[in-house]
């Protein structure tokens, strides 16, 4: 009854194939991309999201269903980018084939000077328009912006992508001391909010 409201739903919306990712879910664990056949649209694969479905919605809180567009997926580079204390740390480059770092970076994928000028800029708007921690106005001490490409009408077709607060590091795809800067921010704090106290520890949204 789920996959059949789903598949009506994706009908009366206009969208003929459809990515699921799930919420909290880290890399490309459980992302799936179900594409619309030319006889019956997403009828073909009413087995393989019964599949998906029954054994991911245990698994995670929530599941964002949304339309697959052309372009939009891993053909097109992704610029990971890593900030600490709301501060830029290292950037780590993926595609459907590689993991690697640009060559800004001392990695081997190469990306135009003025494409990586434009994605550093844009990475740091972002992060400087979240929200803080109430803690004299500390950042997170890790997030992860990610900008994607391959977006037409937009600045070097890039966009952001995700935010996340929980990323994988690829630890074994760069060199940058990464664990042992967050476990020193780590220590910082707690030293702060052991000094201010508990009512100190307040979180704005």
């Amino acid at each position: 009854m789920y996959i059949s409201n789903l598949i009506s739903r994706m009908k009366h919306n206009k969208w003929e194939s459809i990515i699921a990712k799930p919420v909290y879910g880290q890399e490309s664990k459980d992302f799936a991309k179900f594409i619309a056949c030319k006889s019956n649209g997403l009828e073909c694969q009413r087995k393989h999201l019964l599949n998906y479905f029954s054994r991911n919605i245990p698994k995670y809180k929530s599941i964002v269903i949304q339309e697959y567009i052309k372009g939009f997926d891993k053909s097109n580079p992704e610029i990971r980018t890593y900030f600490i204390n709301g501060k830029y740390y290292y950037s780590i480059i993926t595609t459907a084939d590689d993991v690697e770092q640009p060559v800004q970076e001392g990695g081997k994928f190469e990306i135009p000077n003025d494409k990586w000028k434009y994605a550093m800029e844009l990475a740091k708007r972002v992060m400087d328009s979240l929200p803080k921690i109430d803690l004299a106005s500390k950042y997170p001490i890790l997030t992860r912006i990610d900008l994607g490409s391959g977006l037409l009408n937009v600045p070097h077709t890039l966009f952001v992508n995700e935010v996340e607060f929980v990323p994988s590091l690829y630890i074994e795809d760069q060199n940058n001391p990464v664990v042992e800067k967050i476990a020193d921010s780590l220590v910082e704090v707690t030293k702060e909010y052991k000094n201010k106290g508990k009512s100190a520890v307040k979180v704005n949204f």
